[in-house]
């Protein structure tokens, strides 16, 4: 990841809309008010779900950034939203579950380009187990698929932390 770019990006105080110079590691400073304007992850989740013949639950995303590629199911946390709120909601608008018992696995730094700026992001990965549940894909969901394993389409995913958090999980099993 490359903070300068991300700092680049970041040029005018949300206070007065002074100039902002780089000031350190992840933060600039406003020539003019001197607010300090610090770069700090943005919390998303996703959730690593397993049916009963073992295999990982990915999504295909409807929009961009990613379209078409796959993903786990989960988005940002909301303002107010505990990280376990926010994923319950993310499944229940991109799929229509709720999923029970699901366990915190770890974080993964991340990026996530919207609208041409580059967000820094700290995702949240929670694992679980998917029953016989109907699965309806809406939202920022095109599809899904089920994935053995050692079969996992690492070239097609969305995003690069994924790719972390998805071996890391595998190797667990």
């Amino acid at each position: 990841m490359n903070l300068e770019k991300i700092l680049a990006q970041h040029k005018y105080c949300f206070i007065c809309k002074g100039n902002l110079a780089e000031k350190g590691f992840n933060y600039s400073q406003c020539e003019t008010c001197g607010y300090r304007n610090y770069i700090n992850p943005a919390p998303t989740t996703g959730a690593l779900l397993i049916n009963e013949k073992g295999e990982i639950l990915l999504v295909e995303r409807a929009v961009d950034p990613a379209k078409g590629l796959l993903d786990t199911p989960g988005g940002f946390v909301d303002v107010g939203e505990n990280a376990e709120d926010g994923l319950m909601r993310e499944l229940k608008e991109e799929l229509g579950v709720e999923i029970k018992d699901l366990k915190y696995f770890g974080s993964f730094p991340g990026t996530y380009v919207f609208d041409g700026v580059k967000i820094v992001t700290i995702g949240l990965i929670y694992t679980g187990k998917i029953d016989d549940q109907k699965i309806t894909p809406s939202d920022d969901v095109s599809g899904y698929k089920f994935f053995n394993p050692s079969q996992i389409p690492y070239e097609k995913l969305a995003f690069i932390e994924l790719e972390g958090a998805i071996k890391n999980y595998i190797s667990t099993l």
